[in-house]
This record gives structure tokens, C-alpha cells and sequence, in this order.
């Protein structure tokens, strides 16, 4: 009776294991397309300004791995992936980002924490001109 009470114990506890692990936060990954994007602090010169896109990169409140930096540089990689899509293949690319938005949870609302962290950090968004920069 008691081994039966141990077995049951055991499966108990394994079912419930997986609802208090805390979720892992994957940032975007850049495709291999995307691999030449470069960010210009400045508008750079010789190039033609296609337009502007947004990076952004959301997580669960709590992710292991979430931070300001690894949300900044997957919306980073967001960007450079959709900027890679909307000017085509042989091309040399720039990004100027020229607004960037960091949003954490503070208790049960939103609030700006783009300079730094401020509780659980949830989302990265940020907006880039894209500049066709010739063929490569």
C-alpha cells in the first residue's frame, strides 16, 4: 500500500513539474539573408531610402534569459530579417534606427523602461529607416 502510495506521489509531482517551470525566452534568429545588414548611426550617404519598418520582439512575463539586451538585439534581428525581405537578394542594405521602446510590467501595468529595467520586461520595439545602399 505504501509503494502504491509513493507511485501515485511520483506521478503526481512529474505532471505538475511542468506548470511551475518558467518559460525560456528565444530570440528571433537572423537569417542567413539578413547576415549583411548594417545599422548606421546617421543617414548615410549614396544610399536611397526605401521606407521604414519595425523590429520588435515580445516575451512571457518572467522568461529565463529575458533582459533589455537580448530583447533589444532580437528586435535587432526582426528588423534586419524584414528589411532583407523587402529589398531583395544582392543588395547592400542599412538600417537607421531612429526610435527605440522598451516596455516592462510593474506590478499590473505597463510602463516605459527603455533606459533601464524596470520589473519584468515584456516587450522591444524599435523603428529603423531602410536604405538601398547599391548592389553588393
Amino acid at each position: 500500500m505504501k509503494k502504491i502510495r509513493f507511485i501515485v506521489f511520483v506521478c503526481i509531482v512529474f505532471a505538475f513539474s511542468g506548470c511551475f517551470s518558467q518559460p525560456m525566452f528565444y530570440a528571433t534568429a537572423l537569417h542567413k539573408e539578413a547576415v549583411g545588414v548594417t545599422i548606421a548611426r546617421s543617414t548615410p550617404y549614396n544610399c536611397t531610402v526605401l521606407g521604414e519598418i519595425e523590429g520588435r520582439s515580445d516575451t512571457e512575463l518572467g522568461a529565463m534569459g529575458a533582459n533589455l539586451q537580448t530583447l533589444r538585439d532580437s528586435a535587432i534581428n526582426d528588423a534586419k530579417n524584414t528589411a532583407s525581405q523587402v529589398v531583395g537578394a544582392n543588395k547592400r542594405i542599412m538600417l537607421r534606427v531612429f526610435n527605440e521602446m522598451a516596455i516592462c510590467m510593474q506590478g499590473n501595468r505597463p510602463v516605459n523602461c527603455t533606459e533601464r529595467e524596470i520589473g519584468f520586461i515584456r516587450s522591444y520595439r524599435l523603428n529603423a529607416q531602410v536604405f538601398d545602399c547599391g548592389q553588393k
